[in-house]
């Protein structure tokens, strides 16, 4: 079984590929749907663990991964 850390991260991991995939942040309602269908955490627990709002959080994403891409 997975504890709390590893959810997160996985979640993460998936949050992280689905903005690098598509180029898009996803809404709070279209990763909370992703998020039950994959059993990763929603909104409110990733906002509550990284302690950052869930579209801060996803633009600190988009951001590394844009930095990333140009090196």
């Amino acid at each position: 079984m997975l504890d709390s850390k590893q959810v997160y991260q996985k979640s993460i991991e998936v949050l992280t590929k689905h903005i690098f995939d598509t180029k898009t942040i996803p809404t709070e309602r279209e990763w909370n749907k992703m998020a039950v269908k994959g059993s990763y955490l929603t909104t409110p627990s990733i906002s509550y663990i990284s302690g950052e709002s869930f579209p801060e959080l996803c633009k600190k994403i988009y951001k590394q991964l844009k930095k990333e891409k140009e090196r």
